[in-house]
């Protein structure tokens, strides 16, 4: 399984997210890490940018995108992060 984790730029930035923001980041990436819900319709793999392909994932009103790496470790996009709670 791929490694699944917040690069360090995002990690700076969700620290200024509110305690509730937070934990929904987490809940979020904790929801990535399950296999099972990847062929579901909580991810959309259907989204291709710049080469990498991008998940959208619903986490209640939770609206995330995730990058697969080349070497197939998956990073949170914190730009996107930046743009949903700032």
């Amino acid at each position: 399984m791929a490694r699944v984790g917040l690069s360090e730029s995002a990690t700076d930035e969700l620290a200024s997210f509110s305690k509730t923001d937070q934990q929904s980041v987490s809940a979020a990436i904790s929801l990535l890490k399950q296999d099972k819900y990847r062929n579901q319709n909580k991810v959309d793999f259907n989204l291709v940018e710049g080469g990498y392909k991008i998940w959208a994932l619903f986490v209640d009103v939770v609206n995330l995108a995730f990058h697969e790496l080349p070497n197939g470790d998956i990073c949170v996009d914190w730009l996107s992060l930046r743009s949903k709670f700032r």
